[in-house]
């Protein structure tokens, strides 16, 4: 008797402590209190659940450094036959051992979603670290198609992490293996500026050409494609990155064959054109 009642003083004080008003009666006192520790429980819980189910969000640029294995795409019948050049964008999401699980087209072409599905669900990524843990992340992935020797193509905003190249026969042929243009730059000695077309700087043309590039054993540029860019830009574009020379990208302890993309800017000296203007 004495420690039921010691126990109904102390269930006494730790209602007269809680920061929200209860129900007189006692039997009400006591359901209110369960109910309040439940919802308690649950959102606890639910606040686990976020927070255990949250994916880090890494940009391209970033996903692409991690990318260790890109399947390319086969090009597609229906493109072939209708002569379409396309970019298809694809979210990915990446496990913690660096596998892509789930791959959904956000944007492009019904024709190129399922090859573009089938590639990327076979590439491999690096596990992504946080406190030297790995984690699982969601990015997306920029898949461009195009024909050897078109400059007439769709445009492209962002980085692309793969090309899917049809040869000028219409025939898809094996290819050798790509890699990232973080990778192709990394491996740049020679580089070669292109010369602005003067055709360009009168009509104020200015922007990014992104090429498509085929490098030799000996680390040469041998094969040189438009994959995006302003058709003024491209010619001074193509011929200063023939003239790049790049140290031998290595596979297995051996020089091999690769490709991948390269960027050449194109930007007006604003200033200068200006003192030109006030000289005149």
């Amino acid at each position: 008797m004495v420690t039921s009642l010691k126990k109904g003083k102390y269930a006494a004080k730790a209602l007269d402590t809680l920061p929200y008003p209860v129900p007189a009666y006692p039997a009400m006192k006591a359901k209110y209190v369960l109910c309040m520790a439940i919802v308690a429980v649950a959102c606890t819980a639910q606040q686990s659940t976020n927070s255990s189910s949250s994916v880090l969000q890494l940009s391209p640029a970033e996903a692409d450094k991690l990318l260790v294995e890109r399947a390319v795409p086969q090009y597609p019948e229906t493109g072939i036959t209708n002569q379409i050049q396309n970019n298809e964008l694809v979210s990915l999401q990446v496990d913690e051992q660096g596998n892509v699980t789930d791959a959904k087209v956000k944007m492009g072409h019904p024709a190129f979603a399922q090859p573009s599905l089938d590639a990327v669900k076979q590439w491999k990524y690096r596990p992504y670290l946080v406190n030297d843990s790995p984690v699982r992340f969601e990015t997306t992935a920029l898949i461009a198609y195009r024909f050897f020797g078109s400059n007439n193509f769709p445009s492209i905003k962002g980085p692309i992490s793969v090309v899917a190249m049809l040869p000028a026969t219409g025939v898809p042929e094996s290819r050798p293996p790509q890699v990232g243009s973080y990778q192709l730059e990394g491996l740049l000695v020679n580089r070669v500026d292109p010369q602005y077309p003067e055709t360009a700087k009168s009509q104020r043309i200015q922007g990014d050409v992104v090429l498509y590039v085929s490098v030799d054993e000996q680390g040469h540029v041998t094969n040189v494609d438009a994959v995006s860019g302003r058709s003024a830009l491209l010619p001074a574009a193509i011929n200063a990155v023939k003239q790049w020379t790049y140290k031998p990208f290595e596979a297995g302890g051996k020089p091999v064959e690769v490709e991948g993309t390269v960027l050449v800017p194109f930007r007006l000296d604003e200033n200068a054109d200006k003192q030109q203007s006030e000289k005149q």
